[in-house]
């Protein structure tokens, strides 16, 4: 009887053990697979961080011949404003509004340079923001690829 009583000891108690070496596996396991969702999800994100970045980058070029002519285009203005100006000093009344005329479109041509140089700036901070935010995310997928339990 002592005998029987000790079989069944051990054996609910390695059966017990047993119970939870499984539930350990199965924990590690759902783990695993949470894990991997995040990954996933973090590398969709970086995926579009990334293109949005090439994006941007692609447009830089364009912005910086855009400043470099809308900059000689209000240079120009401004010149021939100069000129109507100087001319309608000692001109008439059309030399004046000839003048107000060009004058006018110098500010219009300075403030399109303006914008460019703005624009041109803003996706280049653009640029900056975007390769930090990809740093931080690739820093979070390899943390979270570091503290997975399969290299635990």
């Amino acid at each position: 009887m002592k005998k029987l009583w000790t079989l069944i000891i051990v054996t609910g108690v390695g059966l017990s053990a047993h119970a939870k070496a499984l539930n350990i596996v199965k924990t590690d396991t759902v783990k695993s697979v949470v894990q991997n969702k995040d990954v996933l999800k973090l590398n969709v994100k970086l995926a579009k961080l990334q293109l949005h970045l090439t994006t941007v980058q692609n447009r830089i070029p364009e912005d910086e011949e855009k400043v470099k002519s809308t900059a000689d285009d209000a240079r120009d203005a401004l010149k021939t404003s100069r000129d109507k100006a100087a001319g309608a000093v000692d001109g008439d009344a059309g030399d004046a509004k000839k003048a107000a005329k060009a004058a006018k479109k110098a500010a219009r041509a300075t403030k399109d340079a303006e914008k460019a140089s703005q624009k041109l700036q803003d996706d280049q901070d653009k640029v900056k923001k975007l390769n930090s935010q990809i740093e931080e995310l690739k820093k979070k997928i390899d943390l979270l690829q570091q503290d997975s339990p399969k290299n635990a």
